[in-house]
């Protein structure tokens, strides 16, 4: 369920985010809530999902930089690596 939400977040959480209740941090903390209990496969995928948040909610940035940094040692960093070339501009906030 972790992973469908942070897939359907990432895609399409703008269209919800004008709602206080649905705003990209609530976003963001909810499905980073559950981060620590996901498997690699779904972590990359949330982290995919962050990037997008990046784009759409410039306001999210120096949030999402410090779990990508956090994270910088696990091996999803180098698997979503391959999926999203330009995963290497996240350091470059």
């Amino acid at each position: 369920m972790v992973k469908v939400g942070g897939y359907i977040l990432g895609e399409f959480g703008n269209l919800i985010a004008g709602d206080p209740r649905s705003s990209p941090q609530v976003q963001f903390n909810l499905l980073h809530s559950k981060f620590h209990l996901c498997s690699i496969t779904t972590r990359g995928l949330l982290l995919s999902s962050y990037v997008k948040f990046i784009n759409l909610f410039h306001e999210m940035k120096v949030v999402i930089q410090e779990v990508r940094n956090s994270n910088k040692s696990a091996t999803i960093i180098p698997d979503l690596a391959c999926h999203t070339p330009n995963i290497k501009g996240l350091t470059q906030f």
